[in-house]
C-alpha cells in the first residue's frame, strides 16, 4: 500500500476474512457496470472497507452506508479524500453512529447526512424501524 492507513481491527479482521470471497463475486461485473454497495450497522462498517478495496484497485463504485459507526482510526487527508463520495446517513440520536468514540481517534470515512427529528442518543435509535421512519 502507497499510502498506509488504518481502521478499526474487529472490522478490519472480519474484511479480511471475506475480501478473497468478495473479489469473486465481483469479478463478472467489473467494467461493465459501477458496483453499488449498501450496508446497515457492522454491514455498513465492511461495506465501507468493500468501497475502499475497490477504489484501490480503479473499480467503479458508490456505497450507501445507514447507522454506520466510524471505522478510520486517524486518518490521513489521501484516505479520507478516496471515501469522498461515500453516503453515510445517521439517524439522529442513534448511539452506533457514534462508536467506537473521537476522542479514541476514531473517525467516520465520509460526512454524515442526518436524518430524522433530533434526537438524544440512545440505542432504540438504531434500530431498523427508526431508519425506516425518518426515511419515510
Amino acid at each position: 500500500m502507497p499510502v498506509k492507513w488504518y481502521a478499526h481491527q474487529g472490522f478490519v479482521k472480519c474484511w479480511k476474512e471475506a475480501e478473497e470471497e468478495f473479489a469473486k463475486l465481483i469479478e463478472p461485473y467489473v467494467g461493465k457496470k459501477p458496483i453499488i454497495l449498501l450496508g446497515y450497522s457492522h454491514g455498513a462498517a465492511l461495506a465501507l472497507l468493500a468501497y475502499e478495496y475497490l477504489r484501490f484497485h480503479d473499480i467503479a463504485a458508490k456505497v450507501y452506508c445507514f447507522g454506520c459507526p466510524r471505522v478510520l482510526w486517524f486518518p490521513r487527508k489521501e484516505i479520507l479524500a478516496r471515501f469522498g463520495d461515500a453516503v453515510l446517513v445517521r439517524r439522529r440520536g442513534d448511539l452506533v453512529t457514534h462508536v467506537p468514540f473521537a476522542w479514541m481517534g476514531y473517525r467516520h470515512a465520509a460526512r454524515l447526512t442526518k436524518v430524522g427529528k433530533p434526537r438524544l442518543i440512545w440505542w432504540k435509535r438504531h434500530l431498523i424501524a427508526e431508519y425506516g421512519e425518518a426515511l419515510a
